[in-house]
């Protein structure tokens, strides 16, 4: 004869299968939650170093920036002073201001792929400071780039006229007044890449180290030295 169960053995038979079913879900949830973590901790990783590289290199610009200002200013002064001469003489191709290019395509595909929302606050505020300001002194190089450029311009025209001799004189005064804020705005920069680990590579750190010999013009050779690197004997 069979044996019809009981309404309260039905009912616990009932909540032990819901139980089992919750707790299957439950546990689905928090594999998916771990492996989801796991996945986005090694996004982490790889995007901080990859905009870890290109901060690198940043600092690099950065340093060569503080350590030429000083020859890129007696340069201009140089020109400054040829500007009342009755002929100006040629600038040397080689002549200019270093331009060097801030990368920032490691921040944008970070912030793309949602990795950036997975870093802590701190470092998100300073990763995006750093890159947002290198944005600000790559526009300021390009401006001091077309300011060295209409140097070159101008001073290489075979005859000099009163206008020309003023729009030298602008543009040296541009190229000087970027050159300025470029070196403040080196050292504001690397004020702020404190707090990640950005040190030199034992090669750049004996350049860094190096003393710096501000080349005169007919110093200059193209077969020993490359555009924008004429302050480096």
């Amino acid at each position: 004869m069979l044996r019809v169960p009981r309404t309260g053995e039905r009912s616990r038979h009932f909540l032990f299968e819901v139980a089992i079913v919750v707790i299957g879900v439950l546990i689905a949830l928090v594999a998916n939650e771990v492996v989801q973590a796991r996945d986005w901790a090694s996004q982490v990783g790889d995007a901080r170093q990859t905009m870890d590289e290109q901060l690198y290199d940043m600092r690099i610009y950065m340093l060569e920036r503080i350590k030429v200002s000083a020859c890129i200013a007696r340069r201009l002064d140089q020109l400054d002073a040829e500007i009342d001469k009755e002929r100006v003489g040629p600038v040397n191709l080689y002549l200019g201001a270093p331009y060097r290019p801030f990368q920032s395509s490691s921040w944008e595909a970070a912030s793309a792929s949602g990795a950036i929302a997975h870093f802590d606050p701190g470092s998100r505020s300073v990763y995006a400071n750093l890159f947002g300001f290198g944005q600000r002194i790559q526009k300021l190089n390009e401006d001091e780039f077309d300011s060295w450029n209409s140097v070159r311009t101008i001073q290489n025209h075979p005859q000099m006229d009163s206008i020309s001799r003023d729009r030298l004189a602008a543009a040296i005064s541009a190229a000087r007044s970027e050159n300025r804020m470029l070196t403040v705005a080196a050292r504001q920069w690397l004020d702020q890449s404190l707090t990640i680990d950005l040190r030199l590579k034992p090669d750049d750190r004996r350049i860094n180290a190096a003393p710096v010999k501000c080349l005169r013009i007919d110093q200059v050779r193209p077969d020993r030295h490359m555009v924008g690197d004429i302050f480096y004997a």
